[in-house]
């Protein structure tokens, strides 16, 4: 498999992203655990239009997803003691009722423009800001964190305002009836996971974390590059056996660090380590990735966790120079 060869995902998320440029919106799905839709809107410049049609089709409540940065400006307070919800505000001007969906797109724009402050709003009001921690996308990502990804996708990065799909029974509604909202509405869907695996292709997930060395292992000596997560993260090691470099395609095996059994497992225990070892040296030329298991398999939908592991392997894999792994078995 070529290391280099990844499908581009920019081409998918690109209609929902034009969508909101030009202040239209877009049907954002999870297919994950949590399932669902969400209309959503770029807040600095969302209209009246716009908030009627989110009240009147998807039924929930408009929110407004803002950065941190926007929070602060603004003098955000949380509603409650570790709450992301923050208390409700209004624009100081131009507003009657508030309630209004033409108060409700106002109050929107201005908390989003990068020329308001605080002293631009009121608190409470009639619109329930969410405040998206700038690591939130990569962590624990929710609709919140994915609209304002959208919006800043479209050059608006201060704040998205977002609209759960409910059904019927005001229940949240499923994936199918969020998207045929989207076909009857005639906006453009983007899928929840592939904006994070946008964020994932962009971002520098590990990086080398001192100098290579010379193990020893059951194995033989090997050679050692040590990888640190980003923001600090745990580290995660890989073992080389012959030149990554070459243009051969590379035997790659990949361990989940479990330090108290690969350290003191009974004699003659063949532990995954041991025997992936093994077998990069059995082939002649490999390496091994020996990931801490914080990082390899992250809390949240499996999917995102699938794909977070292995843009994180790509990325090492890249780093050592790595042109294409071995599918097969051994010749």
């Amino acid at each position: 498999m070529e290391i280099a060869s990844v499908e581009p995902l920019g081409d998918r998320l690109e209609p929902a992203i034009e969508a909101l440029r030009r202040g239209a919106m877009a049907m954002l799905v999870d297919r994950g655990a949590g399932g669902g839709g969400h209309l959503v809107a770029v807040a600095s410049s969302i209209g009246a239009e716009t908030v009627a049609t989110m009240l009147r089709e998807a039924v929930g409540m408009p929110f407004l997803a803002l950065s941190e940065e926007r929070c602060e400006a603004l003098e955000l307070t949380p509603i409650g003691a570790g709450s992301e919800m923050m208390i409700t505000i209004e624009s100081r001007h131009g507003t009657s009722t508030g309630i209004s969906a033409s108060d409700r797109a106002l109050t929107m724009r201005v908390a989003a423009g990068p020329a308001y402050t605080a002293v631009d709003v009121v608190k409470p009001g009639h619109v329930l800001p969410i405040r998206v921690p700038a690591d939130r996308l990569l962590s624990r990502p929710d609709a919140a964190a994915t609209a304002l990804e959208l919006a800043a996708l479209a050059g608006s990065p201060g704040g998205a305002a977002l609209c759960q799909v409910l059904d019927a029974d005001g229940a949240p509604a499923a994936v199918a009836e969020a998207e045929e909202l989207a076909r009857r509405l005639e906006i453009p869907l983007a899928d929840s996971l592939e904006v994070v695996e946008h964020r994932l292709r962009a971002t520098a997930l590990v990086h080398r974390d001192g100098a290579e060395r010379i193990v020893a292992t059951a194995a033989g000596p090997l050679r050692c590059v040590s990888y640190r997560g980003r923001g600090g993260g745990r580290r995660h090691f890989a073992l080389l056996h012959g030149d990554p470099a070459l243009p051969e395609p590379i035997h790659l095996e990949t361990v989940v660090q479990d330090p108290p059994a690969d350290a003191f497992a009974s004699a003659g225990v063949d532990r995954p380590p041991q025997a992936a070892l093994a077998a990069v040296v059995g082939r002649g030329r490999g390496v091994v990735l020996y990931l801490a298991a914080e990082d390899a398999e992250p809390a949240g939908d499996a999917a995102l966790a699938r794909s977070r592991r292995a843009h994180l392997i790509r990325q090492i894999l890249r780093d050592l120079g790595v042109a294409a792994i071995a599918t097969g078995p051994p010749a």
